[in-house]
């Protein structure tokens, strides 16, 4: 770092006060701050009624389908367990739209490491992941 932007840096620093200190103490879950009266309450969202208030966040599932893309047994098994875990809502990540416009998320051959949502063999592996999921 040049001389020049040492006060510069300290200035910003010393901006920050002691919140950050306090960010660090350790964290107390109780009661009093998150009931939670209702996390395993049904709600309704958009017209779907999800049986509880848990949402998996959506997780890399790279290279858990099959080369062209579809969802593979593996990852069917993988939100299976999520679901029978008793995870009310279920979101999946890495699923790169527009693989016919983006060269580099395919290889030779049409082949890919990428869950893949475009193509009526793609729409069927979800829709198995879907149904085996739904059935919890």
């Amino acid at each position: 770092m040049a001389r020049s932007e040492e006060p510069a840096l300290r200035e910003l620093v010393v901006g920050f006060g002691s919140w950050v200190e306090k960010a660090a103490a350790p964290a107390r879950m109780t009661s009093a701050l998150h009931p939670y009266t209702r996390l395993f309450s049904p709600i309704r969202a958009n017209g779907v009624l999800i049986k509880n208030r848990l949402v998996m966040a959506p997780m890399g599932n790279l290279q858990m389908a099959d080369e062209l893309g579809r969802p593979s047994a593996k990852m069917i098994r993988y939100f299976e367990e999520r679901a029978r875990g008793g995870v009310g809502l279920i979101t999946s990540g890495l699923v790169p739209f527009g693989q016919r416009d983006d060269p580099t998320l395919t290889e030779p051959g049409g082949r890919t490491y990428f869950p893949r949502l475009d193509t009526r063999t793609t729409f069927a592996g979800w829709r198995d992941s879907i149904e085996t999921a739904s059935s919890f």
